[in-house]
């Protein structure tokens, strides 16, 4: 029998981090003893749970390499403009700036809505300019 992560606690944990939440409780511990690197292979070939999962820790900014591994692995599956979007924000907090913009470029030339990704290009034209003044 397939084991996979109860989408009750996928969407808790998407509501908490839209909502600004580090964690319901307060302690990443906490977060990732629930939804760390072990829950990963319980997701399977689901692509969106793993780009909600890569998402969730890119907010958190902790767990990033997992957070990539994840999103890359959902992209390989199913190449969609947000999974682009989850995978620059996710470079972004590992400060690979250049490979964060050609995802979020990416993100903006697929779709329909190019937009919608302004705000994660301008927080990596940011730190790129940060980055060359040296602060």
């Amino acid at each position: 029998m397939k084991k996979v992560l109860p989408l009750a606690l996928v969407v808790v944990l998407c509501v908490a981090t839209a909502s600004g939440q580090t964690w319901l409780t307060g302690s990443v511990d906490d977060a990732l003893a629930v939804f760390g690197p072990s829950t990963v292979p319980k997701m399977g070939d689901d692509a969106t749970l793993l780009n909600n999962y890569a998402w969730f820790w890119a907010q958190q900014g902790t767990n990033l390499e997992s957070a990539l591994a994840a999103v890359r692995r959902s992209i390989a599956l199913d190449d969609r403009d947000w999974s682009e979007d989850t995978l620059a924000v996710v470079l972004l907090g590992l400060g690979r700036l250049d490979e964060a913009l050609a995802a979020v470029n990416k993100a903006m030339a697929v779709s329909t809505t190019p937009s919608r990704y302004k705000g994660t290009e301008k927080k990596i034209k940011d730190a790129i300019e940060k980055k060359k003044q040296g602060k």
